[in-house]
Order: structure tokens, then sequence, then C-alpha cells
């Protein structure tokens, strides 16, 4: 996903309050996801709101 200009993900994900920003945290901090290339990561939780967000 291309981000515009001066958004960082954070800013964009606000929209879905908590959970968003709980998913990214988790994405990046905790999983270490780098969203610069490619990889594949597995939700357990993927059925609540934090999963789900985490998923897509």
């Amino acid at each position: 996903v291309t981000l515009p200009p001066g958004f960082s993900p954070s800013i964009i994900l606000s929209c879905v309050g908590l959970s968003g920003l709980t998913a990214l945290l988790g994405i990046q901090k905790k999983a270490e996801i780098d969203r610069t290339r490619p990889q594949t990561f597995v939700v357990s939780g993927a059925a609540g709101s934090c999963g789900s967000l985490a998923g897509q």
C-alpha cells in the first residue's frame, strides 16, 4: 500500500481507533514485519477486531 505524502501508518489507522493502532503496533514491533518487502505471518486471533485488522 502506498501512503499519501506526509501520512504515517499510525495516522491512517487512527480512523479505526485503538484496534487499528494495536494491530499496527503488533505487526511492526512484536512481529517485526517490514512493509518494504513481502512477508507471510500468522494471526492466531483473526476473528477479533485487532486480529482482523492485522490480517488485512
